[in-house]
């Protein structure tokens, strides 16, 4: 497969320190993945092209589309990980109609200390309206 059909990927870092949980939103329809309310509570708003949400810390999805479920039927997700990331969604089918944005953000933790947080966020421009 070459790099013009592949899974498109982008490594996004926040400033350190971030202070609030990014809102990301999808590239082609401007919707934000999730509303954060005045009490600092949010919840998920998935556009159409959100496919998923992979947390980096503890390494699960928060969110799947339908899509994504049928897609990943019968995979081991227990040990995906940054690092193969790229390839898994190769695997899974995905091609350069879809965008990865792994997402890098911190703040400062309990005794002053930085904690960092990478979270991926996956579109897939191959479901249009």
């Amino acid at each position: 497969m070459n790099n013009s059909t592949k899974p498109q990927y982008a490594e996004i870092e926040y400033p350190f320190p971030q202070a609030d949980l990014p809102v990301i939103h999808c590239p082609l329809c401007g919707m934000g993945t999730h509303d954060v309310h005045e009490d600092g509570s949010s919840e998920l708003t998935p556009c159409l092209h959100l496919a998923f949400i992979f947390i980096g810390d503890p390494f699960t999805f928060a969110y799947k589309s339908e899509e994504f479920e049928q897609k990943v039927t019968g995979k081991d997700l227990k040990k995906l990980s940054f690092v193969k990331f790229k390839k898994f969604l190769q695997s899974i089918g995905y091609d350069n109609k879809f965008l990865a944005l792994e997402i890098s953000h911190g703040g400062m933790g309990g005794q002053g200390t930085p904690i960092w947080y990478t979270d991926i966020y996956g579109f897939d421009y191959g479901v249009v309206e």
